[in-house]
């Protein structure tokens, strides 16, 4: 039988996890392992937030109609309680992100289509 680990948790009471080999602390206390258990929960905490749910449930490049698509699934998810709310909110806030990016990039290609008809040598850039 594994001997258990020396530890006394929060509530006053001996940690009742083995002990690791040759150690007597367990994994969550061993002060050997105290990075690798910031690193988890440093990765844990990036992978639970809610832009990262929100990226996991929409394709990265759509079209305006796939997206709208996609914003009211996301959007009746959130009114039956499948999503929370700020899942909802960060796929509204990378939509519209998205949706300026395009139409920034549509004008821009209209601008400069109209500066080289116009006979203009020097295109004028966005900075």
């Amino acid at each position: 039988m594994a001997a258990k680990c020396l530890a006394i948790a929060k509530s006053g009471s001996r940690c009742s996890r083995p002990a690791l080999a040759g150690g007597v602390f367990c994994l969550m206390h061993s002060p050997d392992h105290a990075e690798m258990r910031r690193e988890a929960s440093r990765k844990g905490g990036r992978n639970r937030s809610a832009q990262a749910r929100a990226r996991a449930a929409t394709p990265e490049a759509m079209a305006p109609d796939e997206l709208a698509g996609w914003l009211s699934l996301i959007f009746k998810q959130v009114l039956v309680g499948k999503l929370e709310p700020r899942v909802g909110s960060a796929a509204a806030g990378i939509a519209k992100v998205m949706l300026q990016t395009r139409e920034l990039v549509e004008v821009e290609e209209r601008l400069l289509a109209l500066e080289d008809a116009a006979g203009l040598g020097e295109r004028r850039r966005i900075a």
